[in-house]
């Protein structure tokens, strides 16, 4: 489903009661999903947008403190080897 009315950066901290800055945090560590909505996807400054569907998801694993969606990568202990 589209959802056309997408937050800003600035309307997503101040629902979070945060700096804008830590929301751009928030979406590089991949923990609030966003979109790039810049013309150029490789621009120095992206443009982002959050779906308030999104932003609730984030606001309820927040409050609840169940882990992000999102996986962590493991590392293997050094000397150990995998073939599969």
């Amino acid at each position: 489903m589209l959802t056309l009315a997408m937050l800003t950066r600035k309307q997503a901290a101040t629902r979070l009661a945060v700096d804008p800055d830590a929301v751009s945090e928030l979406i590089t560590s991949k923990q609030l999903p966003a979109v790039n909505v810049a013309r150029d996807p490789k621009a120095k400054r992206p443009t982002w947008r959050i779906r308030p569907e999104d932003l609730a998801e984030f606001e309820l694993r927040r409050m609840t403190g169940k882990a992000p969606a999102t996986t962590r990568r493991i590392k293997r202990p050094a000397g150990k080897k995998s073939y599969f």
